[in-house]
């Protein structure tokens, strides 16, 4: 309470104040209004000699202030009145006395048609990102900062949905674990559920003051293969290999290969994604895949190859909630590091040979195939890269007959070559990719023409190991000449039966 003291040297027991306040109602939390007060006789005649003193209090909960006075002049004081309620109060008073006098103000309303704010939502895992989470990760944090014009809010009016983190139907209201009055900061410790690579899962918050105002927010975390942090002193001494959570795909980043980052860590993504997940790139995709279709081989075979793709990324992490995204820039220049993508089993070895790792141009929506290799024994296909992006598989450019594969070679019906089928072997000499209406002939060393083949339509023809006449060729060396889309090619076949 205010005191405001002044000398008056002799009071009447018929002495009172009377009192009138600019306002009644007022809003919960801290609120003003101009207060006048007037030294008056029992008749309501100012006493316009007082200059005494005066103090303030209210009754029903509310807390108050009398500021910036100039004292009673000719009997009459004004101030600011400065009044504090904590929640709705239907009904409270403001009297002001001195001891032998008094006065009273009635019907007095503290009302609250303000929500609560909540702000600075973060929910992280070990790595400390703000809603991205690691699909091996088993715990999580969730804070937020809630503020209420009342000062009544308390941690079981600030409640969360976390059944989709939490897996469980029954925690679609959970309680904050804690809430701090003087920070205003609610957390909770969240148990995850078994997470899902490439899954987005919704959360949300909400507050209510205790006249039931509230206010509702609503956010969504991603999950991720990994979450990988390493400093640069760690990335100039060591290679780091990521794989998906899928298996299928993995990223080497030789030593020494990263830009050095005095501060902060970086850190690098792996994120798997299926047809039916959830992506900001997913319509990008689907307009680079049919683009794509277009251009390759049957799509028959790219369908088995086309329905995931592998987002990677690398960030700066220096300690604030946001990460910066280096993807394009962080490795130095003229430095490569590889991805590497497997592919079905259900694909056929004859397709198998054309493969290669396909980037995202996310200007064009489109595909671009890289210079790949292809191991047959662990399924890889390998590209070396200069920047992390989006990777697909895809199928070698059919118009190019530098791009053809002849296999097996050496052909046998007994030895397993390039980790091929035998059934593929059972048709005899491959010769893959080709344009359309590549011509074949096939020459002994010496010249003399054994078999042609005119491919027509087809992207891939076998020789069937005859001559022109049907009859079965010898083992040796035979030399074939291709020619299509205004190109030649030669090469060496070896048979050994």
């Amino acid at each position: 309470s205010f005191r405001y003291t002044c000398l008056y040297s002799s009071l009447s027991s018929d002495f009172e104040y009377g009192t009138s306040i600019t306002k009644t109602q007022f809003t919960v939390g801290s609120d003003s209004a101009i207060i006048r007060i007037a030294a008056e006789d029992r008749f309501g005649n100012l006493i316009d000699t007082y200059n005494g003193s005066v103090s303030v209090q209210a009754t029903g909960g509310a807390s108050v202030t009398l500021n910036d006075t100039n004292g009673f002049v000719n009997g009459v004081c004004t101030g600011i009145l400065m009044i504090t309620t904590e929640d709705s109060i239907p009904n409270f008073s403001v009297i002001v006395f001195n001891g032998l006098g008094s006065g009273i103000t009635t019907g007095l309303i503290a009302a609250d048609n303000e929500k609560p704010v909540i702000t600075n939502v973060r929910l992280y895992g070990q790595s400390g990102l703000n809603n991205v989470l690691s699909q091996d990760e088993v715990t999580a944090e969730l804070e937020a900062v809630v503020t209420d014009n009342s000062i009544t809010l308390s941690k079981a009016l600030i409640t969360a949905d976390l059944s989709g983190l939490t897996g469980r139907t029954s925690d679609t209201s959970v309680a904050a674990a804690a809430y701090d009055n003087l920070t205003h900061k609610a957390v909770w410790t969240i148990t995850l559920k078994k997470l899902t690579d490439g899954e987005s899962i919704a959360y949300s918050l909400k507050a209510m003051d205790a006249v039931r105002n509230d206010t509702n927010y609503y956010a969504g975390i991603r999950v991720l293969t990994s979450l990988k942090g390493y400093t640069s002193n760690y990335l100039d001494s060591n290679n780091v290999v990521l794989t998906s959570g899928d298996g299928a795909f993995k990223v080497t980043i030789p030593a020494g290969s990263v830009n050095n980052y005095p501060i902060g860590t970086v850190i690098f993504s792996v994120e798997y994604v299926s047809d039916t997940s959830n992506s900001v790139y997913k319509a990008m995709v689907e307009t680079a895949n049919g683009k794509y279709a277009q251009t390759t081989i049957a799509s028959a075979e790219y369908d088995k190859v086309k329905r995931s793709y592998y987002e990677v990324k690398a960030y700066l992490y220096t300690g604030s909630q946001y990460l910066n995204d280096i993807s394009k820039t962080f490795l130095k220049s003229g430095k490569t590091a590889s991805v590497s993508i497997q592919y079905p089993t259900v694909l056929s070895g004859v397709y198998a040979q054309n493969l290669v790792v396909t980037l995202l141009n996310e200007i064009t929506a489109e595909w671009i195939n890289l210079s790949s290799i292809v191991d047959y024994s662990s399924r890889y296909v390998t590209s070396e890269i200069s920047h992390f992006s989006i990777y697909n598989l895809g199928f070698a450019n059919y118009n190019d007959l530098n791009n053809v594969v002849v296999y097996p070679n050496p052909w046998t019906p007994f030895t397993a070559t390039s980790g091929l089928s035998l059934n593929d072997r059972a048709f005899g000499v491959k010769f893959n990719g080709m344009p359309k209406n590549t011509n074949i002939k096939i020459y002994t060393v010496s010249g003399e023409l054994v078999k042609e083949i005119d491919c027509g339509d087809y992207h891939s023809v076998n020789w069937d190991l005859r001559n022109n006449s049907g009859m079965p060729v010898s083992s040796g060396v035979y030399l074939y000449l291709l020619e299509g889309a205004g190109q030649k090619k030669t090469g060496k076949i070896a048979v050994v039966k």
